[in-house]
This record gives C-alpha cells, structure tokens and sequence, in this order.
C-alpha cells in the first residue's frame, strides 16, 4: 500500500489524502463563507463605480485610461466575478479557497522533487494554517492568492528548464511569472534566485535568459511603486519612531533634507495621462531612494523590518492570536534593538546550508521583502503587520523549517513540534473562522478587548453602522475617533459633519465645519477654508466664526499683494 510518510510516520493512504484534506479544510472554512465584505472589498469592489461600470474586463489595461491599473489581470477578474457573483459574499470566497487548495497542491509538487519525504505534511500545515484565513475571507486578496499560483506555476516549469533546457518551458515559465505580476507585484524581486535555476547553463546565455525577467519585473515594479511613495499615517509613525530611537536628534523630522515628511514623498493621489510620463516616474524612484539614503530613516526601517519579520515567524508557529488587525509593532523595547542584529546572525547561519535549503530560503525572503517597506512602498513602509502580506512567503519559511526538523535525530524536534505545528493551525483556523462568522460582533469584540488598531476598527465599524443606517451609533463612534486619531483628520471631520446633518445636531455640525475650514487653512487652501466656512447658517455665525472670516481674509489680501508685487517685478524687468 502507498502510504504517506510524514516525518517518518506512515499516517494515511495517499489516495484519499488530497480529497480528506480539501475536504478538512472546506468545513473548517464553512462559517466565514457567508460574512459581508471586508475593508478594501467595498472600496474596490462593491462602492467601485470604476470597476462595477467598467464596460468590460480589458479597460483596467488600457494605460492612459481613467480605470487603468497597475494589477489588470486581477481587476479584470474581479470584474468578471462581480458580473457573475454579484454581491454573493460566499461565491467569492469559495473561488478564493479553490485558488488556494491550487496553490497548496503546486507547492506540493515544487517541494515534492527534492523533499519527498515533508511534501505532504507541508501541504497539509499550508491548507490549514491560520496565516491563510485573511487572504480567503479578504475578497479583494484574490490578487495575493492568484500571484502566487501563476508565480508556483513559473517556477515548476523553471524546475523543467534545470533538468532540461527546452524552450517551451522557459518562455512558459516567463509567462507565468508576467502574469504573476500582473496579478499583484509580489514577485517583483523573484528573478535574483534565477541563478539557481539556470546554474546548468553557459555563463554567456544566463544572461539572456534573465533580461526578460528582471525587464518585466522592474517595469511593472516601478508602476505599482508610483504614487503610493508614503502615506500621511506614516509620517505621524517615523516621529513617534523618532522620540523611541533618537531622543537626542530633536529636530530630527525637520532638520533632515530628505524625510517622509518632504513635499516630494507625500502621498500622490494616481494621475491618469493620455500619454507616457517618464518624468513622473523618475520622480517617484528619486523621491524613494532618497529616502532609503537617510541613515536615521533606513535604521528605523531596518528596525521596522526586522520586528516584523519577528512577528510573522511567531505566528508561524502558532504563537500569536490571529486577527484582522493587529496591534501596531511596539518597537520601544530593548528587544527591538537586537531583532536587526539577530537577524543578520540568522541568515549568516542560514546561508552555510545547502544550495536547495538557500535557494527556498531566499525566495521566501524576496517575497517578504516586497512588503517589508525597504524596497516596495505601497501602504506597508512603517505599517501594520497584515496576514495576507506574508501568504507568499509562507510555504517557503515552513518547507524550510519542516525539513530542518525532519533531519534532527532528537524526538522532540523530530515528532512532537510537527505535530503541535499541526493540531495547533487546525484549533486556531477554526477558532479563527467561526470569530469571523458575523463580522460586526467580530471588531465589536476586538474593540473592547483593545486587541488590534482601534483607529482601523473603529473606521470600519463605522463604515458598517452607515451601511446598516444606524446613523446614531456611527456618530458616536465618529466622534470617538477623532478624540484620538493620529492620522485621516478630514476624513474623519467629513463624516462627522456629514452625520450630524442627518442627525440634525446643529451645534456639532457648526464645531466641525470650523475645524474642517482651520485644517485647510494650515494646509494652505484659503479660499477652500474660507468657503467652507460659509456653509455654516447665519443664525450661527459666533464669535469665532467672525475671528475667523477676518483671519482668512487677512491672509487672502497678504498673499494677493504678494502676488501683485511679484507681477510687477518680472514686469520691470
């Protein structure tokens, strides 16, 4: 009889392991099926006017367009689910762990070739591990889950071309890895471990073998990078960094030439051009690298990197509760200080392995690299830690450690941490699963427990009580808030002003149409200041409001005679 050897232990027939397990993992994932959206699904998806009217699945790669995006191949297949899903919550996430129970059996064949003996057990740790949950309840992370199948299928026709240099597999492989990065830029750095695999061929043809990749991966890299160099929340983040790391550089923020707080590496909203614009390209790759170039700014990344990195092998291992959202990394600890240094030792111990232990160890890396914040800035420099950002990463760091224990002669390495590995996914993914059955008791719960980032929770919450029109409670929570948020000010404002005036509270309508107008006037928008000011009724037009029509009109007579000298300077000349 064919049985499975899992680290030594002959468990099941193989016949009926793949159907058990995908059947295990199916009723394991049964109480999220039905639960509404999550966070970027309604922005994205479901209140996307630029996706659902889209006039059909090809518009997202028309560059120049107003729906064009950097990921097209998943935009166009969301297009293409919502057009046949609708708002069917449960048919999308069955697609998402039909994409996954693809992606675990393709790492079962990549793994398969040299570590026979693991291959089954790291496809059953993979299936069930609770680090999947997010990317399957997530709607929008089929782009994560589809990255990863088309990247799994690259490399197994890579794994061909080593053993048999043939042309069809080379460009097939090529064209998996575009359409991996097509589909989200997770492998952007993915061509540094092509030596491995072309390590049979003639130094003079490696070259050409990775010209179309490292093309198509630093095209399309350099197109997700734009617009996206930081995010106004980060910049609240590298101060408070800043006070933890170095107290003695005062004005650290403000005495540095090049920090996220420059007008160059402010978030850019995306601009839609007619024509191709190198020179916003240029400046997006100068503003980023200039911020890499500042040692205080790389020590806190590097810091940044090194916590989170820490924190994804912790859950790795069962040993943190997995949440939506998590609490941000508390880097104010000595033991922060040592993660970078602990770190470097790591991998210097890691790169005596041999070659095939090196090779998965740094595509796991490469894959987290992408969203560690040192290389590739979407919203992850200076962020939360997030599952679904290390999903590609997964498999590799656990096909790495599996066999690492696989080869120990001590029992307790061996058999026993395997096992717990095991019986603790499976007890966390369905605790996991059934927290998540009814979303609103989810972060409800999460907020009183203060367990994760009240900010984001309380901001979906919100957005769930509007949906529900329990307007009352999502004042309330609104106002909240704003009491303490560190960042989205005049978001914030915005929907406190727009709910008072459903709710017909006068007076916190008039308070927030003022702090509305003062914040655009620190911003330097005075006539918008001063406009929205006159939106508050005559019959409430205080003090303030008087102290501040002057102050605006004061400074909007400043700036014009400014301006009106400067004109008849350059006309003197």
């Amino acid at each position: 009889m064919n049985n499975v050897n899992i680290l030594g232990s002959k468990i099941v027939d193989h016949k009926f392991f793949f159907p058990l397990v995908t059947i295990l993992t199916f009723l394991i994932y049964i109480p999220l099926l039905n639960s509404i959206p999550f966070g970027d699904d309604y922005v994205y998806i479901f209140n996307n006017g630029h996706v659902l009217n889209a006039p059909h699945p090809f518009v997202f790669w028309e560059y120049g367009a107003e729906e064009f995006k950097s990921w097209p191949l998943s935009f166009s297949i969301i297009w293409s689910q919502y057009k046949i899903f609708g708002n069917n919550f449960a048919l999308y996430r069955i697609t998402n762990l039909i994409i996954h129970c693809l992606n675990a059996y393709l790492f079962y064949k990549i793994s398969s070739q040299k570590f026979p003996k693991i291959s089954k057990y790291l496809y059953l740790i993979f299936m069930v591990h609770p680090m999947v949950v997010e990317s399957i309840y997530w709607i929008f992370q089929v782009k994560t889950l589809l990255a990863l199948t088309f990247l799994f299928l690259a490399i197994i026709l890579l794994q061909k071309f080593s053993i048999k240099s043939s042309s069809t597999s080379y460009f097939g492989s090529l064209f998996f890895f575009l359409a991996s990065l097509l589909a989200k830029s997770t492998a952007i750095l993915f061509p540094f471990t092509l030596f491995y695999f072309f390590k049979n061929q003639k130094k003079s043809r490696v070259i050409l073998l990775l010209i179309p990749f490292f093309t198509f991966s630093s095209i399309l890299g350099i197109e997700s990078l734009k617009g996206v160099s930081s995010f106004k929340g980060e910049e609240a983040k590298i101060q408070n960094y800043h006070k933890d790391y170095f107290k003695k550089k005062k004005d650290f923020v403000s005495n540095n030439k090049v920090t996220l707080t420059d007008k160059s590496l402010t978030r850019v909203k995306t601009i839609y051009i007619k024509k191709f614009d190198i020179d916003k390209y240029t400046k997006t790759m100068k503003a980023y690298i200039n911020s890499l170039l500042n040692n205080d700014t790389f020590l806190i990344k590097s810091t940044v990197i090194a916590s989170s990195l820490a924190f994804y092998l912790k859950a790795l291992f069962g040993l943190t509760i997995n949440q939506i959202v998590y609490q941000d990394l508390n880097l104010s600890s000595t033991w922060s200080y040592l993660l970078p240094l602990l770190l470097i030792l790591s991998l210097i111990y890691l790169v005596r392995l041999e070659k095939e232990y090196n090779k998965n160890l740094m595509i796991g890396f490469l894959l987290f690299i992408p969203i560690s914040g040192l290389l590739y800035v979407p919203y992850m420099q200076y962020s939360y830690v997030a599952d679904h950002w290390f999903y590609a990463s997964l498999p590799f760091f656990l096909l790495v450690i599996l066999q690492k224990l696989s080869l120990s002669s001590n029992f307790f390495f061996s058999k026993v941490i395997p096992l717990y590995l095991l019986a603790i996914c499976l007890i966390q993914t369905f605790t996991y699963t059934s927290r998540l059955s009814n979303t609103k008791s989810y972060f409800y719960n999460e907020l009183a427990r203060h367990d994760g980032n009240s900010q984001i929770i309380q901001e979906y919450l919100i957005e769930l009580e509007k949906r529900d029109q329990n307007d009352k409670k999502a004042f309330e929570l609104s106002l909240d808030l704003y009491k303490h948020s560190t960042s989205k000010k005049v978001i914030i404002i915005e929907n406190i002003i727009m709910l008072s005036k459903k709710l017909q509270n006068i007076e916190v309508y008039v308070s927030f149409l003022q702090k509305k107008s003062v914040l655009y006037f620190k911003n330097g928008s005075i006539f918008q200041a001063k406009n929205i000011l006159l939106e508050i009724p005559n019959s409430h037009r205080d003090s303030r409001f008087i102290f501040l029509s002057n102050l605006y009109d004061h400074a909007n007579k400043r700036v014009y005679k400014e301006s009106l000298q400067q004109l008849q300077s350059i006309l003197l000349e």
